[in-house]
């Protein structure tokens, strides 16, 4: 049987408009430049960061490095089920690439002696939460998807804080090897 020709972004705009947990987006389905770069940089974010945090959780010599790598699989495992959840349940979808270890990144944590680890995990999650707490507060500013900035609102303290606390650990553990300490 063959079904009639019908617009299908039609159907599931009409179907994401009566969804009940459905993106209240100008035009259903359809991201604009600000929403799609917020969401695919926190995928990314969520995927390497998962990734690198298991890495310094099993192979960083510092343990509060350890325990952040931990914390970070935890917090981005979490931030991504909801993304992903929020996209689905509008029909926007989302390009989930497995982020391999063997990328650029990964490799050069690969091949660093144990006690760089720390230091190399601490410096990449700096650089990367600044440029994420940046996209997060212009999602919040700038969005016109409700439930992103809602998102991005919930989120944003948390990185925040995780952004801090990679700051100060980063700094203490500088400070210990210009002393000659490990």
């Amino acid at each position: 049987m063959r079904l009639p020709n019908v617009n299908c972004a039609l159907v599931i705009s009409c179907w994401v408009a009566l969804a009940p947990n459905g993106f209240t987006a100008p035009e259903q389905n359809k991201l604009g430049p600000v929403e799609q770069e917020f969401v695919d940089a926190t995928v990314t974010f969520t995927q390497m960061h998962s990734k690198l945090g298991h890495f310094a959780a099993e192979k960083a010599t510092a343990d509060d490095v350890r325990r952040l790598g931990e914390r970070m699989v935890e917090v981005t495992g979490e931030m991504q089920k909801e993304l992903l959840k929020l996209t689905a349940a509008a029909g926007v979808p989302v390009a989930v690439n497995e982020v391999n270890l063997v990328s650029t990144t990964g490799e050069k944590f690969k091949q660093l002696k144990s006690e760089d680890i720390s230091r190399e995990y601490l410096r990449q999650l700096v650089v990367d939460q600044r440029e994420t707490v940046k996209l997060y507060e212009s999602q919040i500013k700038a969005g016109r998807v409700p439930e992103l900035r809602s998102f991005a609102m919930k989120w944003l303290p948390q990185l925040r804080k995780s952004l801090k606390e990679a700051q100060e650990l980063e700094t203490r553990i500088e400070k210990k090897v210009k002393e000659g300490r490990p």
